[in-house]
């Protein structure tokens, strides 16, 4: 069976190859690509999506209803050779980024930075205003990646990461205020920080600042007040089946406490059980 469906995928294979040779016999890449298909920027050039369709053509009269649709991504025609040198000789010329993107028409000052680091020109050392690393940090702080705040400033993200690095900046995840109100309830119900970690997976560390932000205090040394239905729903998942640690997990209460409110249930029943 195996080999019977290797041989199938085998026989695809030759056949696509042979209609993809056919192809390129009569039409040529604009792009000059000498393994079209096989490189990263094959993904996003238009001529291999173009390839790829007159390709299926040859296999198909109706491609669309043989081959299954696929999302093509977002294409752009790749950057012609002549370009790139341009692009690189201005960079090693000195000239600014904006005036190579504006002579050469590459958008991306990524590409240019990529482009001279392959031909192994030095980075450029690029003295920025106070101002302008003050609102990149202010960008990373509210939340922005590092290459969306290149996009909107310019400045390379690895010249943010540097300032955050040295400004020792650290950005906690981000909670909802529907979750901090969920993670006070259960802390006022007498559940420990832990507990409502497991729970929830937000930090204890950070639930205790929330608590002593909100002035929610509990005495220390007593031990937590719960309420009748979280001690009813740990007897009712007892009575399912489960172990005084899943019950812990679940509910944030301790296992001696549940194992406490057990005893107690079952001493309870017994007593029902033989009162006269």
């Amino acid at each position: 069976m195996i080999k019977f469906a290797i041989d199938i995928f085998g026989d695809a294979a030759d056949r696509f190859e042979a209609a993809q040779a056919a192809v390129l016999q009569e039409w040529q890449l604009s792009c000059g690509c000498e393994a079209p298909g096989l490189r990263p920027e094959c993904r996003t050039c238009l001529d291999c999506q173009q390839l790829k369709v007159l390709t299926q053509m040859k296999l198909s009269a109706i491609p669309e209803a043989v081959f299954p649709a696929t999302a093509s991504p977002k294409c752009t025609y790749p950057h012609p050779p002549a370009i790139r040198e341009e692009a690189l000789a201005l960079y090693a010329q000195g000239c600014p980024l904006s005036e190579i993107q504006a002579k050469t028409g590459v958008g991306d000052r990524r590409t240019l930075r990529r482009w001279a680091k392959a031909a192994g020109l030095p980075p450029r050392l690029v003295i920025y205003p106070a101002a302008m690393r003050a609102h990149c940090l202010h960008l990373y702080q509210s939340g922005k990646r590092t290459s969306k705040i290149e996009a909107l400033t310019g400045v390379p993200a690895d010249t943010i990461k540097s300032w955050v690095h040295d400004a020792g900046l650290v950005r906690h995840p981000f909670y909802s205020a529907e979750t901090k109100r969920h993670c006070l309830a259960l802390y006022q119900q007498g559940k420990t920080p832990n507990a409502i970690e497991g729970l929830t997976q937000v930090p204890a560390s950070r639930i205790r600042q929330w608590a002593a932000s909100a002035q929610i205090s509990r005495s220390a040394g007593r031990p937590p007040q719960y309420l009748v239905s979280v001690r009813d729903q740990c007897l009712l998942l007892r009575q399912e089946g489960k172990d005084y640690r899943e019950i812990a997990v679940l509910t944030g209460v301790s296992e001696s406490t549940v194992r406490k409110w057990v005893k107690q249930a079952l001493f309870t029943k017994h007593s029902d059980e033989v009162a006269p």
